[in-house]
């Protein structure tokens, strides 16, 4: 099978993956040798890793390894966690479960690399503000008013007071 191998006075280069029969001829003496053919074995050089290094508890990130060279024989990768307290990893998608900072690595063989990610508490929006307090005065009394941020566990809290008329009432 020429498409497998070729042969010339002995010096036969082999072409593709497969079995071929070479066969060596004297008048009518013949000889056959099987040779198998594999693919080579090429190695990892490399590997990178794609995707977001900042997250918020309950969020999932999703990493990319890419091999190199391209042709690398087995491009399996074993994805793992520095701490699995903190985020877990499955075929690339890591799980953030804490607060904190963890080291997700991506192996084949001896070949590694890493990618940190911070894990935050998730941001809590404020949904609405209630203010309480008098609704009239007489000029030069103070009034104390009070917000209420809903909903209590938001993330930012701050209230930011401000007169949409400061020649009439101010506010501190």
């Amino acid at each position: 099978d020429e498409t497998l191998a070729t042969v010339s006075d002995g010096v036969v280069t082999l072409l593709k993956a497969g079995n071929v029969t070479i066969t060596a001829s004297v008048g009518e003496v013949n000889k056959t040798h099987m040779i198998s053919i594999e693919n080579p074995i090429v190695n990892v050089d490399s590997i990178t890793i794609e995707g977001d290094s900042v997250g918020e508890m309950g969020d999932t990130i999703t990493l990319t390894a890419t091999v190199l060279p391209a042709n690398a024989t087995d491009k399996t990768i074993v994805w793992s966690s520095s701490d699995e307290t903190l985020a877990t990893v499955s075929d690339g998608v890591v799980t953030l479960l804490k607060v904190g900072s963890v080291t997700i690595t991506a192996k084949n063989g001896e070949i590694e690399t890493t990618h940190e990610i911070t894990i935050n508490e998730p941001v809590i929006p404020v949904e609405s503000i209630t203010i309480t307090g008098e609704t009239s005065g007489l000029v030069g009394d103070e009034i104390t008013l009070t917000a209420t941020v809903l909903p209590a566990n938001a993330t930012d809290k701050t209230i930011v007071w401000s007169s949409n008329d400061e020649t009439l009432a101010t506010v501190s």
